[in-house]
């Protein structure tokens, strides 16, 4: 074989796209094994490139039905939010995505339904952890209603791809595993393989075919930019590309092995009174995604839930926020006088919000 002429498909870093799914953009080993910052919006912009990041639908679908429960836009009496303004923009729709492979749920919170999407989720999708619907309070004194929504995959590559050699990944020492092709691979793996564009060798991208009517696509890039305008690179440069778009069997392809699961807590979106719904807020927003890839395929789930509530009507709402002046004391159980005492009036020993 010819080195001088082989295309090296080498993904250091790969930003992973199943079409209409979800994407994301992995680093193999992180501090915490397995966690990736969970960008909310397919719009946003990704930001630190040395961070893992992660998006997928299923908040989104969630969401346009919070939007379609209020009739318009979420807008909050106590400002502005770039996340709820992103969220509005409705950038992921349910459409999108074939009704088979998702799960929403729209209803006044109670007890009972949380056993009824327990049961719905196990008829449908045969799963039993619902991590994020653990976490929804069914308990509450007020008129709420819950938002939960799922989304899961699974798929299975044309035929498996061969097991590699253990490498590194980027300037990592630690050695990752891998897939993919080489010199003495069946030559019909070439056919779970398409090539969108391959410019060099840090900037390439492939389509990799499945069973079904899904598709992976890398991209190995380091650029920043939101989800949508990766997306709308590869297809940009895809178009503009003159060269053999066919894997042959000169070619290499590796991969490393991915496993995902991670989840956050929304919070900036949660306890702020929405425009024009007489005093309904969030009190909880939540998503987690399990996804992982491997030489035969891979797995993919995404709850999201939402609590939406509102201001007791019958009652007086108390509000203790210590945001003036104030004073802390400390003080032992049974004691007559305190030993610490703090007046707070200013900045000085706050913690500000980093920019």
């Amino acid at each position: 074989m010819n080195k001088t002429l082989k295309i090296l498909l080498i993904m250091f870093s790969t930003t992973i796209l199943l079409t209409g799914i979800t994407y994301a953009s992995i680093k193999i080993y992180e501090r915490i094994k397995g966690q990736a910052t969970m960008t909310p919006t397919f719009t946003e912009e990704i930001g630190n490139t040395d961070m893992n990041s992660i998006w997928i639908g299923s908040f989104q679908i969630g969401w346009n039905e919070l939007l379609n429960k209020i009739g318009g836009e979420v807008k909050f009496e106590d400002g502005s939010s770039k996340l709820a303004d992103e969220l509005n923009k409705k950038s992921f729709t349910k459409d999108m995505i074939s009704p088979d492979n998702y799960y929403v749920k729209v209803e006044k919170t109670t007890p009972k339904l949380k056993e009824i999407i327990i049961d719905d989720i196990s008829k449908k999708f045969k799963i039993q952890d619902l991590s994020i619907l653990n976490k929804m309070n069914f308990q509450t004194r007020s008129e709420s209603y819950t938002i939960y929504s799922m989304l899961s995959k699974k798929f299975e590559f044309i035929d498996p791809f061969d097991k590699l050699a253990e490498g590194k990944f980027s300037d990592y020492q630690e050695k990752v595993e891998y897939f993919g092709i080489n010199n003495a691979s069946d030559k019909r793996l070439g056919n779970n393989v398409e090539v969108l564009f391959y410019n060099n060798k840090d900037d390439l991208s492939v389509k990799l075919n499945t069973k079904g009517k899904d598709e992976i696509i890398l991209y190995k890039t380091k650029n920043a930019e939101s989800f949508n305008d990766l997306y709308q690179e590869i297809s940009d440069k895809s178009n503009k590309y003159n060269g053999e778009k066919i894997f042959t069997e000169n070619d290499e392809l590796k991969i490393p092995y991915i496993n995902v699961e991670t989840a956050i807590n929304y919070g900036e979106l949660c306890g702020r009174i929405i425009k024009g719904t007489n005093g309904m807020y969030i009190a909880n927003a939540l998503q987690n995604v399990k996804f992982n890839l491997n030489e035969k395929g891979g797995n993919l789930t995404s709850e999201a839930g939402i609590t939406s509530e509102y201001l007791s009507e019958n009652e007086e709402t108390r509000y203790f926020y210590f945001n003036d002046n104030f004073v802390l004391f400390m003080k032992e159980k049974d004691k007559s006088k305190p030993y610490l005492a703090l007046k707070i009036n200013d900045l000085n020993i706050l913690v500000q919000k980093k920019d």
